[in-house]
């Protein structure tokens, strides 16, 4: 689990009573990852004593005066997933997992991999109406989901090492803004076929609604552009910005939830073309299809004969996936990058970090070549879940901002074309060109 390059090659000796892969796995991401040091765990406490490298002891076993030394509660030494008394503490303004009993004191390690395994996502909890784990569902406090917990405790490990051994070079910490884009719907009014827009007209004759009426017929007739057709004011925004977006296009089959164009339209194929020969773009894998490896394999290839590149990218629509399942059938079709790791009701960090990290089978206790990519900021959140004015959404958003520039890691923005929409979406448009202002500063 690496990303960047090792500065300081085999810099840190680490003890621990037994190698297990959860051990492994977290160190992976603290050290080489983040902190961009390499390291050496060993369980002779001999050697570890007559090293003269920079030690940190992660052990219950006693041994000579140590500078840094953390005991573990047990968590990374289990090889199963049960369910624990835990209870939330702080060490100044970081929240950390302790047992009930727990007498050992701090450690950071078995709460970052509590985090990043997803541990709570293993145990009961309750579902939403779509079966997805929401805020709410696992063990939470609005303001521990609000904060990059584990990013906060690799900033305080990071802290220590720099108090005891001064001399060891770590990898400065970095901040990106990555906007995403998932198109479910790529027109409004166009492209739907005639049976569609005569249901959709008909719905809108029983509900009076004779503005959205008289809008269909000028986008019809050519005298109105599509609502949704925002494509070329986004090329214009992000080549005048230097983003660099990744758009999610969802090809599935009609349903209830998945209304995107036929994957036939001669229009919506030419559009895909268009948008990916200037952008990274990955699939946008359909509501019902999180546990049907046929149905994923079908809209992979779909994209795969547009594109006429290989799908490697991923993000669920809804958000809807389940673990350890859906991971593992994007690892059977070959993706490598989901980006579905984040709160569809709340915004802030679902895995606890900013940074791009593997996902760790904990069933079946393996490290997989899976990268998970979390966001923290979804427009409909902001918007619909969690009600807020685009006054305070900005305000909410730019501390979650901050708190990536400030620990590191990518804010990752999740937006649709649909949110440009008037009047339902009056002011938004606006606000996502302040939001990416404040996002793109330090960047």
């Amino acid at each position: 689990m690496h990303k960047g390059p090792i500065i300081n090659k085999t810099a840190l000796l680490i003890l621990v009573d037994e190698f297990t892969p959860r051990i492994t796995y977290t160190m992976n991401f603290v050290f080489r990852c983040v902190l961009g040091i390499d390291f050496k765990i060993i369980k002779h406490i001999s050697d570890f004593n007559a090293s003269h490298k920079c030690r940190l002891s992660y052990s219950t076993a006693s041994q000579n005066e140590v500078s840094f030394s953390i005991i573990p509660q047990g968590l990374l030494y289990e090889k199963h997933i049960h369910k624990f008394n835990a209870q939330i503490c702080y060490e100044g303004d970081i929240p950390y997992l302790s047992s009930d009993d727990d007498l050992k004191g701090i450690d950071p390690f078995s709460t970052i991999f509590f985090f990043l395994s997803r541990y709570e996502e293993y145990l009961p909890h309750k579902k939403d109406r779509h079966d997805r784990f929401l805020f709410g569902s696992g063990l939470d406090k609005e303001n521990w989901r609000r904060i990059p917990v584990v990013d906060m405790w690799v900033d305080w490990i990071r802290l220590r090492l720099i108090q005891y051994y001064p001399d060891l070079q770590l990898k400065p910490k970095s901040y990106q803004f990555q906007p995403t884009y998932d198109i479910d719907h790529a027109k409004a009014y166009l492209w739907k076929g005639r049976k569609r827009n005569l249901l959709s007209l008909g719905r809108d004759i029983i509900q009076l609604d004779s503005k959205t009426i008289q809008q269909k017929w000028r986008v019809w007739q050519g005298r109105e552009k599509d609502p949704f057709d925002v494509y070329e004011y986004w090329e214009e925004f992000h080549n005048t910005r230097g983003l660099s977006p990744v758009f999610f296009w969802l090809l599935g089959d009609y349903g209830p939830y998945d209304k995107n164009p036929s994957v036939d339209h001669a229009g919506f194929r030419q559009l895909i073309k268009k948008v990916s020969s200037k952008n990274e773009v990955g699939i946008h894998l359909s509501y019902r299809s999180h546990l049907n490896i046929k149905q994923i394999k079908k809209e992979i290839t779909r994209l795969k004969e547009i594109t006429g590149e290989n799908v490697v990218k991923n993000r669920f629509h809804y958000l809807r996936f389940k673990l350890p399942e859906s991971y593992r059938l994007l690892l059977d079709v070959g993706i490598t990058n989901d980006y579905s790791m984040g709160f569809p009701n709340l915004i802030g960090f679902r895995a606890g970090t900013a940074h791009s990290f593997l996902w760790y089978d904990l069933e079946r206790e393996v490290v997989t070549p899976l990268w998970l990519h979390p966001f923290q900021i979804m427009d409909v959140t902001l918007k619909n879940y969690m009600n807020l004015s685009t006054d305070k959404a900005f305000g909410a958003s730019s501390e979650v901002i901050n708190n990536i520039k400030k620990y590191g890691g990518t804010f990752t923005s999740l937006w649709h074309n649909s949110s440009y929409h008037l009047p339902v979406w009056d002011g938004w448009k606006e606000f996502y060109e302040k939001l990416s202002e404040e996002a793109r500063k330090g960047y």
